[in-house]
């Protein structure tokens, strides 16, 4: 087992292609992003390698925001913790990063705690849907 997957305090689930995170690096704000899975505490981005040189472990990433109708669209801090080179199932020209939520209230933990643990990983869609 790798150390990180030791630290996961929460349920991770694959999530569709319609979410997506926003966040501001530098002077540069990347939006539409697409996540390939989520928690409470974090998710798993899929980025195109000409942004890799500016992501390396412990990037703080600000106005970090989850883009999908269902989530809170609070922006809050984010550190990637993980950057996962070549993953050619995906394209050869896209990198992976961890990333874990920094700066959440307690609100907005459960919020996406709840949703995690109510969305279908088959129809892309929550319980309550």
């Amino acid at each position: 087992m790798n150390p990180w997957e030791c630290r996961r305090e929460f349920r991770r689930i694959p999530v569709s292609h319609d979410h997506t995170v926003r966040f501001r690096l530098g002077g540069k704000v990347l939006e539409r992003v697409p996540i390939a899975n989520l928690s409470a505490g974090g998710c798993f981005a899929i980025l195109v390698r000409e942004h890799f040189t500016n992501f390396r472990e412990g990037t703080i990433l600000v106005d970090f925001t989850l883009e999908h109708s269902d989530l809170p669209s609070t922006p809050i801090t984010a550190k990637v913790v993980r950057v996962v080179k070549g993953l050619t199932e995906i394209t050869e020209n896209d990198i992976g990063l961890g990333i874990l939520f920094l700066s959440t209230s307690a609100k907005f933990t459960e919020w996406v705690d709840s949703y995690v643990a109510t969305y279908n990983t088959l129809t892309g869609k929550t319980r309550a849907s």
